[in-house]
């Protein structure tokens, strides 16, 4: 619909009025439902600013679970005009299948301040096979995913893996590569692998379990390698070579450690997370390689072959690495091996680093409100406590100045007023500063007073006069072709509608508002601002 600026004005001015909030959103609250990782979604929001300048939203501050940045603003700057709106997109793109339940806070640098929109939203994985890890982590996801690649699982005899793995997992138009050297030899069965000199590695070292079944000959942690060089790793853990003895391909050797080349580094390492999650870190293999494996991992992610591989593999052994179909899962497991909890987290966020008040350049007076937040993006409660202002010109308005203790998610509002007048000019050094059980302290966030330009529109006193043919009258009287009206605050909620094309007035405090009005062939949207 189309927008116009229609200003009204109320015959008796008042000197000194309180006004809402810079920046507020509607609506509040919404709702995403379940969204997969490759199916994004979005849901249009609209931004209202009601100061004199314009200001710009060009960030949003959320939790962020388990390295996930889920949300975004679109686009991810948002110009809002004097006394008026904007809409944009809040785009959800989940990258796990985890809740994601809070408040987004949008935020403007200058005077606009925050806005808070609550957010519900569900994540979840587009391969059904992993419903039952959903909305879990650390140890209840380590649990799921054990008991899930033991379901149905099809244990193969060791030469039958072998034989799959030779004639089709691993074999490429007839080729079969050494995951550490990059040697290929022509062959398809055991008997040409003993005559190519290749030979079965077992990325988790099969002395370790004693050969013993199903480990032996689960295929997810064996490759096809060059007989010498699975020699040469022996059961050596991996690692950082810096003075190799023995290289080969890219792999090297030395210390009793092995390093194997960058194609396979993290092939290796989602083999062998793979296997500690399915079966357990035996004789201690695994959890002093833990960190580098991991660095690995997000290094080096899965290919198209390692992709389509888990797929096979899945294919005749029922089962899948969940670390090659969603390697995030990675981020949600704090320790393989012991009890996994994630690490203590002390994260608190601020709307605004530095609050810019703005001083009136028209001559008007009156008691603004400016509202900033803090949101507990840890996972560990945070005690915030707002101290008084040092200057009676700020007042914090109701609760907002309370003390309050924030769970992991939530959201604090602070909102206080402040004279809009020509005469505002804090004194320098004037601050909000909010007591915490941080270890890094308190907060301290300077407050500027700071004189923003007014749009040339905006300048001007008389553009905010309406001329009616009765200026004393409270009806605000429509084009005559007008049917019906719908009058919205600047939150977009209905607060008046009606049939004709007269509106009344009478009732309402000053403000900005929305008019919505149509007749049979035409639709519009006008702003109207009472006084």
């Amino acid at each position: 619909m189309k927008q116009t600026a229609l200003r009204f004005m109320w015959l008796a001015l008042i000197s000194s009025s309180a006004f809402g909030q810079a920046l507020e959103v509607y609506p509040a609250q919404i709702n995403f439902g379940f969204v997969t990782e490759v199916a994004p979604d979005s849901i249009q929001i609209t931004l209202y600013n009601s100061t004199r300048t314009t200001f710009t939203v060009d960030a949003e501050k959320h939790i962020l679970p388990y390295a996930d940045d889920a949300f975004r603003l679109s686009p991810s700057e948002v110009s809002i005009p004097p006394m008026d709106s904007a809409t944009a997109y809040i785009v959800f793109s989940p990258n796990q299948n985890l809740d994601y339940e809070g408040e987004l806070i949008l935020a403007d640098d200058g005077p606009g301040g925050c806005a808070i929109l609550e957010v519900e939203a569900h994540g979840r994985f587009s391969n059904s096979y992993y419903n039952s890890t959903e909305g879990k982590s650390e140890e209840l996801l380590k649990t799921a995913l054990n008991t899930l690649l033991a379901q149905g699982y099809v244990t193969l005899s060791y030469n039958a893996a072998r034989d799959e793995m030779y004639a089709n997992l691993d074999n490429v138009n007839g080729d079969v590569e050494c995951v550490y050297t990059g040697r290929t030899a022509t062959f398809n069965d055991r008997t040409g692998a003993n005559a190519n000199n290749f030979n079965c590695e077992h990325t988790f070292p099969q002395g370790f379990f004693s050969q013993n079944q199903p480990m032996r000959s689960d295929i997810h942690h064996l490759f096809p390698t060059d007989a010498g060089t699975n020699s040469r790793r022996s059961n050596h853990p991996f690692g950082i070579v810096s003075n190799p003895s023995w290289t080969g391909g890219g792999s090297k050797y030395g210390n009793s450690v092995f390093e194997p080349r960058d194609a396979h580094k993290g092939a290796a390492a989602r083999a062998m997370m793979y296997f500690v999650i399915r079966y357990q870190d035996y004789a201690n293999f695994f959890a002093p390689q833990e960190s580098i494996l991991l660095q690995w991992h997000e290094q080096f992610p899965p290919s198209a072959f390692e992709t389509g591989r888990n797929n096979d593999i899945y294919a005749v052994q029922n089962n899948r690495n969940p670390f090659v179909d969603y390697p995030q899962f990675a981020d949600r497991i704090n320790n393989f091996v012991a009890n996994s909890s994630a690490d203590v987290n002390f994260d608190l966020q601020l709307g605004n680093d530095t609050i810019f008040l703005p001083i009136s350049q028209s001559g008007e007076n009156g008691v603004y409100i400016f509202r900033t937040a803090v949101v507990n993006a840890g996972n560990e409660p945070i005690f915030v406590d707002p101290q008084a202002f040092a200057t009676t010109e700020l007042n914090y308005r109701g609760a907002s100045g309370n003390p309050s203790t924030l769970l992991p998610g939530e959201v604090k509002e602070i909102e206080f007023t402040f004279p809009y007048s020509p005469s505002f000019t804090a004194a320098d050094g004037i601050t909000l500063e909010i007591l915490t059980n941080l270890p890094s302290g308190n907060v301290v966030i300077p407050i500027i007073p700071t004189p923003f330009a007014l749009s040339e529109s905006e300048s001007s006193r008389t553009d905010f006069e309406y001329a009616r043919p009765n200026p004393a009258s409270t009806r605000f009287i429509l084009d005559e072709r007008v049917q019906n009206y719908v009058l919205r605050d600047i939150r977009g909620r209905v607060i008046d509608e009606g049939v004709g094309n007269e509106v009344d007035l009478s009732s309402f405090n000053a403000g900005v508002y929305l008019l919505e009005y149509e007749g049979k062939d035409f639709s519009r949207t006008e702003r109207v601002v009472v006084k």
